[in-house]
């Protein structure tokens, strides 16, 4: 039996470890809704996604460290996921967030999706 790769990044991983390089990204085109605290709602296409967090293109951006809410629904038949996350980078194409406190659920939906286009 081969062990399975737990693609979640540790907790406490310092800065230079090169966790980055051992996160299973997969790259996306999909719609999502970025939910402010002020009650704005950006409209954006997630460009990719892992376990940690994902990237987000949009005409507006939210601001560096800002708590915000991210909806996406998987696929069609699956329920929206309603992802708690913070700002953490920038491009000329949107930001990056960084999924804080998520649930078994959303854990279980995000890592059944990532496994599944990652494969």
């Amino acid at each position: 039996m081969n062990p399975v790769r737990d693609p979640r990044p540790p907790k406490s991983a310092p800065v230079d470890s090169g966790i980055r390089r051992r996160v299973v990204r997969i790259t996306t085109d999909m719609g999502v809704v970025v939910a402010r605290d002020s009650g704005e709602k950006l409209r954006g296409r997630m460009l990719d996604l892992s376990l940690g967090g994902m990237h987000i293109a949009a005409e507006r951006v939210p601001s560096y460290g800002e708590r915000v809410r991210v909806l996406v629904q998987l696929s069609p038949e699956d329920d929206w996921l309603i992802l708690p996350a913070r700002v953490r980078w920038f491009t000329s194409r949107g930001f990056g967030v960084e999924f804080s406190s998520l649930d078994a659920r959303q854990e279980r939906a995000l890592c059944q999706f990532v496994e599944r286009w990652a494969s």
